[in-house]
């Protein structure tokens, strides 16, 4: 079960901006391309935002794959062992040896490079498995709004509505001409009452505030008048936890086995949001937060209970998940970037 979090009005002692519910004037139509290789943002002029999902990295302690690299390939090797990544060693039966000295063996450093290789092929497989989920139904609502290639998504008007340019799901017609209620029927089910209640559906729109020089790309927008909510597409393989932490492995012949015993660590975000569990589940929360407060910027009123994610987990039911609101963790992420920006 998915535990909600409760909203702090003082995050770390850190003061924060107050937060504006009227639309940024000042800002101007955009057009913003993504940049895949960098995880970056340009527009019309050049200039560079950050990616939502890059910012949120840096607000999180950097996973050690040197360190754990080399634990888990002597682990698998069958080595009784055990971890001080605190100290940057590791104890080999009765006697601990640092890391750097564990890397002067080849023998060692080839089991290393073993796991390193398992680990390169696992990632792999999860962005090929997520692209291709991404992907499809990202094409197949844009091939119903007859944009292929959905230049749509680059540009930002301000007329009176950033998401005005080009057609989208805007009657259960369109939604039925997609090919969502075919293969993606949970999603259609979802999307269906939205639209018949008068809400129109957006894919992969791009969003920025140029004042923190953020940008990123929501999944699905859905807007009814100044009314919004977001759904995402998650498919990571494994259930989707709200506590940080691992699958513990267990030895079944010769081979190390993942489980499906979950291990909680006690992981949590860098200030000024280390009161937050780093876990997946969260990271996700604050995207949605991020894309939530812009959207409030421009103007727009989130809808109660109006984050949520669509998980497709590896061989079992997609599963529909409440988010959380992180507005004041989201300001707190917001007023220290642009500080360190300025320093």
């Amino acid at each position: 079960k998915i535990r909600r979090i409760i909203q702090l009005l003082v995050i770390d002692n850190l003061v924060i901006e107050k937060i504006n519910m009227t639309p940024i004037i000042q800002e101007q139509a955009k057009t913003l391309t993504f940049t895949e290789a960098d995880h970056k943002y340009t527009d019309e002029n050049n200039l560079v935002y950050i990616s939502v999902t890059t910012l949120l990295e840096k607000y999180k302690v950097p996973f050690d794959n040197n360190f754990w690299s080399m634990y888990t390939g002597l682990k698998d090797a069958g080595y009784k062992l055990k971890p001080y990544p605190e100290e940057q060693a590791i104890r080999l039966g009765n006697v601990k040896f640092k890391l750097k000295d564990l890397m002067q063996e080849s023998y060692y450093v080839q089991l290393q490079e073993m796991t390193k290789a398992k680990w390169r092929v696992k990632t792999t497989e999860a962005c090929i498995r997520g692209n291709i989920i991404h992907n499809s139904i990202e094409e197949g609502i844009n091939k119903t709004r007859n944009d292929l290639t959905a230049k749509d998504n680059d540009l930002i008007t301000y007329e009176d509505n950033p998401f005005k340019y080009g057609k989208n799901i805007s009657t259960l017609n369109d939604l039925d001409a997609s090919h969502l209620k075919e293969e993606y029927p949970f999603i259609y089910n979802k999307l269906k009452p939205l639209v018949m209640a008068g809400a129109t559906v957006f894919s992969e729109k791009r969003v920025y505030l140029s004042k923190y020089g953020i940008a990123g790309t929501i999944d699905c927008p859905i807007i009814k008048g100044k009314y919004f909510s977001i759904l995402d597409w998650k498919s990571n393989a494994a259930d989707m936890h709200d506590t940080p932490g691992y699958y513990k492995k267990e030895k079944i012949g010769s081979e190390w086995v993942k489980s499906d015993t979950w291990i909680i660590t006690e992981d949590m975000f860098n200030a000024p949001i280390s009161h937050i569990p780093a876990s997946k589940f969260h990271t996700y929360c604050l995207q949605l937060s991020i894309y939530a407060y812009i959207m409030e910027q421009w103007g727009y009123v989130l809808i109660p209970n109006g984050l949520a994610i669509i998980h497709y987990p590896l061989n079992k039911e997609p599963v529909y998940i409440p988010v959380p609101y992180l507005r004041n963790e989201v300001i707190a992420i917001f007023t220290d970037h642009k500080r360190k920006l300025s320093s």
